[in-house]
């Protein structure tokens, strides 16, 4: 990323704080994964 920022002048760019991937290891933590996705919005609207 680093690379991409320098050479296509994006200096502003910044990581999202707190961010890291994960690696989906099988079908039940991917429907997981999209249930979470699918009602977070409604989570944040509660809130």
């Amino acid at each position: 990323m680093t690379l991409f920022r320098n050479r296509y002048g994006h200096d502003d760019f910044r990581w999202q704080p707190r961010f890291h991937d994960r690696i989906i290891r099988d079908r039940t933590e991917l429907l997981n994964i999209r249930a979470y996705i699918v009602n977070n919005p409604t989570q944040c609207q509660q809130n």
